[in-house]
């Protein structure tokens, strides 16, 4: 079972995409920084799997690495962390500008629908 799944109705109003990811997270308030790898993204939210328990509520930059070799993009978006649970955290996308959104939208519907 993925880690954000609730035994009951989804609460999610943005389909999840099941994806491995290079992902940096830098904590605003503590200046923490931690690098891993998404397990799973949404328009709404991403899950950072990560071995210690996270500050609900923590504003925090995530920056997304997207393709492989010379063909590389990042997609940086701000967030703040919104659950933990034993093997990560669930991080809430907030106040991004329409651009950003944009772009995370465009990237969502390469990986759902490859070429």
């Amino acid at each position: 079972m993925a880690p954000f799944l609730h035994s009951g109705k989804e609460k999610r109003s943005s389909t999840r995409i099941e994806i491995s990811l290079s992902t940096s997270v830098m904590l605003v308030r503590v200046d923490s920084y931690l690098s891993g790898v998404i397990e799973n993204i949404s328009e709404g939210g991403c899950y950072f799997p990560v071995d210690q328990e996270l500050p609900i509520g923590e504003k925090c930059l995530i920056d997304i690495v997207l393709g492989d070799g010379l063909d590389v993009d990042t997609v940086s978006l701000s967030g703040r962390i919104a659950r933990n649970d034993s093997h990560g955290a669930g991080i809430e996308f907030v106040d991004n500008q329409p651009e950003t959104t944009a772009t995370l939208k465009k990237m969502l519907s390469n990986y759902s629908h490859p070429a």
